[in-house]
C-alpha cells in the first residue's frame, strides 16, 4: 500500500471555502441620496398646500359673492274694530229683532240677528244691503258707510227662514248672512226691510285699517253722508209697518221716502223717477265702472273686465294685464318692485383667509428652496 493513501475508514479533510470580500462602499452616495429624497418630499408636500390653499380661496370667493336676502320686514297688522245696535226694532205685531253677534273668520264677516214674537211656521224674508267704502274717518260725527260714499261699492242680500211649528212669542229665531272683505276698508250691514216692512236702524260696522302706506283711503267726501240708519237712540225705538212696498229702480215716485234703498226720487225728463243719483241714466240703476275705477262685483265692469283686489281695493282691470290702468296689455304700467340684489365684495373674513393663504404659500415656498 501506498504510503501516501489513507485507508479507507480515514475522513477527507473539506476544501477551504473562499469568502468573497465586500466592495468598499461609496461614502458619497451615502450622504446624497438621503438629501435628494428628502427635498422631492419638500416639493411634492408644497405642491399639496398650494393646491389646497387655491381651491380654499376659490370657496371663500364663492362664499363671499352669494346673494344675500335681508330679512322680509313685517307687515304691518290689520286694526279692526266693530260696533252695532244695541238697542231692538218692534213692529206692531209684536216682532222685535236685535243685532245680536258679529264675527270674522278668513275673511268671512258673519253677522247675525235675532228674531222674538214669531207665529208657528210664520215665513219671514229679510232684506240686508252691506256696504264697502274707502273712507278712513268719520263723517258726521259718525263712523257710518253707506250710500253718501260715492266711492262705496254695495251687496245686497236676501234670507229667508221660517219660525218652528212650536215657536212661542219668547222664542228666540236667529238669521245671519255671510260676506267677504278685506283690511284698508270700512263696513256696514243694514237690515232693509223683514217681509216687505221696512226696518230704521238695524245695523254693524267694522273698520278696518293698516297704515298710510299701505291702506290708500280716498279722503272723506265733503258732503255729509245721508246714513241708511239713524243714529243710537237712547231708547228703543218702534216702528210703524206699512203696506206701501218701497218703489224700484226708474219707477215714478213723489219722493225719496218712496225709493227704495238709496234710491232718489229725482225728475228725469220731466218726471219724476227713483233713480240713483250717481248715475241718474241707468236703467237698472248699477253705475258702470270705467278701467281702474273701484268695483264691488264683476258686473259693475265693462264687458270682458273683471272686479279684482289689489292691496286690499277692488278695481275693474283686464283679467290678461292686471296691473294695467288703462287695461291694455301692450301698454300696461308695471308695478314696480323690489328685488333683492346680491351683495358682493370682499368680507372681513375673506380678507383673512386670501391673508393667511399668501403668508402659507410663502413659507411652502421657502421650505421647497
Amino acid at each position: 500500500m501506498d504510503d501516501n493513501t489513507l485507508p479507507p475508514s480515514t475522513p477527507v479533510p473539506p476544501a477551504p471555502v473562499s469568502i468573497p470580500t465586500p466592495p468598499p462602499v461609496d461614502q458619497t452616495k451615502v450622504f446624497i441620496t438621503p438629501s435628494n429624497n428628502s427635498k422631492k418630499i419638500k416639493i411634492i408636500g408644497s405642491a399639496i398646500i398650494v393646491v389646497f390653499l387655491l381651491v380654499t380661496l376659490g370657496m371663500a370667493l364663492k362664499l363671499s359673492q352669494q346673494k344675500v336676502i335681508p330679512p322680509k320686514a313685517a307687515f304691518p297688522p290689520c286694526v279692526k274694530s266693530t260696533r252695532q245696535a244695541d238697542y231692538p226694532q218692534t213692529t206692531s205685531d209684536n216682532i222685535k229683532i236685535i243685532p245680536s253677534a258679529q264675527s270674522e273668520d278668513g275673511g268671512k264677516w258673519k253677522l247675525t240677528w235675532n228674531l222674538t214674537g214669531a207665529k208657528p211656521n210664520q215665513h219671514f224674508v229679510a232684506v240686508i244691503k252691506i256696504f264697502h267704502c274707502l273712507v278712513k274717518t268719520e263723517t258726521g260725527g259718525y263712523d257710518q258707510c253707506n250710500s253718501g260714499d260715492p266711492n262705496s261699492t254695495k251687496v245686497e242680500k236676501t234670507v229667508e227662514f221660517d219660525a218652528p211649528a212650536e215657536t212661542a212669542a219668547e222664542t228666540v229665531i236667529s238669521f245671519s248672512v255671510e260676506e267677504t272683505v278685506s283690511c284698508c276698508e270700512r263696513d256696514q250691514a243694514d237690515l232693509i226691510s223683514l217681509n216687505g216692512i221696512p226696518w230704521g236702524s238695524s245695523f254693524f260696522i267694522r273698520t278696518a285699517w293698516q297704515n298710510n302706506e299701505t291702506c290708500e283711503f280716498i279722503p272723506t267726501p265733503t258732503t255729509p253722508p245721508q246714513p241708511t240708519g239713524t243714529p243710537t237712540p237712547t231708547s228703543p225705538i218702534t216702528t210703524t209697518p206699512t203696506p206701501t212696498p218701497l218703489l224700484g229702480c226708474q219707477q215714478t215716485c213723489t219722493t225719496n221716502s218712496d225709493c227704495n234703498g238709496n234710491l232718489r226720487c229725482q225728475t228725469i225728463g220731466g218726471i219724476k223717477k227713483c233713480v240713483n243719483p250717481i248715475c241718474v241714466d241707468e236703467n237698472d240703476c248699477i253705475c258702470n265702472k270705467n278701467c281702474w275705477e273701484v268695483c264691488g262685483q264683476d258686473s259693475e265692469c265693462p264687458s270682458g273686465m273683471t272686479c279684482y283686489s289689489a292691496n286690499g281695493i277692488s278695481r275693474c282691470v283686464n283679467p290678461a294685464c292686471k296691473s294695467s290702468q288703462n287695461c291694455s296689455c301692450s301698454a300696461a304700467t308695471p308695478i314696480p318692485t323690489t328685488e333683492n340684489l346680491p351683495k358682493v365684495g370682499i368680507s372681513l373674513p375673506t380678507v383673512g383667509i386670501l391673508t393667511g393663504g399668501a403668508a402659507l404659500i410663502i413659507f411652502s415656498l421657502l421650505l421647497a428652496l
